[in-house]
């Protein structure tokens, strides 16, 4: 598989705070990578540097080989990549379809928005629900609305920031399985997940950041077992894949 994200010596410094140090690592084509840390490790800030929400103070990203260093979130998501927020951000006071058609005028015009908002709300199974105001849906319902908006971009890099923070276990279960639908449809995903078990049995590679440096990467029973994840996690053995 080819290299769809490729970061090279990302840095970004918040005063005395190095959040993201000297990072490199490439995502290829097709994968679902995982992306874990203790909490204050520098994952978030990770991902809105490559959704273009913080401009790095020094690296390089780049997508399908154009470089996104710096780029206007709004011409990153024209470029493919988009970020779904660690707490749900709907509208409330819209409708599901509404929200949904927001993430489409990203890329297309108000009746193509539509459409592809009507299509990400089927594929993420929620059709049926399009007039329903978003602060009547359920937290498993919001999870899958932030991700139809994604999907209504037309991605072909997701960031999903904690998407299944809320959720039960069985309901983690079904978004793994959408996420793996997706990825077999032609989408890559980078995802930051702080259910250990969730994460290791849903993701082929797995990258480990502590104190903004990247630690550790290979798949999850490489990062298991890797002396310095262990001691990033405070001296507890990371959970092993659970593919049950």
């Amino acid at each position: 598989m080819s290299a769809l994200l490729r970061v090279a010596g990302l840095r970004k410094r918040f005063g005395g705070l190095v959040a993201t140090d000297d990072v490199s690592f490439e995502v290829s084509a097709g994968e679902i990578v995982g992306l874990i840390g203790p909490n204050g490790a520098g994952k978030t800030t990770l991902f809105n540097q490559l959704a273009g929400l913080i401009r790095p103070d020094a690296g390089r990203i780049e997508v399908g080989g154009v470089d996104l260093t710096g780029m206007a979130p709004h011409r990153v998501c024209g470029q493919g990549v988009v970020k779904t927020f660690q707490n749900v951000a709907s509208f409330a006071d819209m409708t599901v379809l509404e929200n949904a058609t927001v993430g489409g005028l990203a890329r297309a015009g108000l009746d193509e928005a539509r459409a592809r908002g009507l299509r990400a709300l089927q594929r993420v199974g929620l059709a049926g629900r399009e007039h329903v105001l978003a602060a009547d849906l359920s937290l498993p319902e919001k999870a899958r609305l932030e991700i139809a908006r994604a999907l209504a971009t037309g991605p072909r890099l997701m960031l999903l920031d904690e998407a299944m923070a809320t959720l039960t276990h069985h309901e983690q279960r079904e978004v793994v399985d959408l996420v793996r639908a997706l990825r077999d449809e032609g989408i890559t995903f980078l995802v930051i997940e702080h259910h250990m078990k969730t994460i290791m049995s849903m993701c082929e590679r797995v990258l480990v950041l502590n104190f903004g440096r990247l630690i550790a990467q290979g798949t999850p029973a490489q990062v298991s077992r890797d002396p310095a994840v262990i001691s990033a996690y405070l001296g507890s053995s990371v959970p092993e894949a659970d593919h049950a």
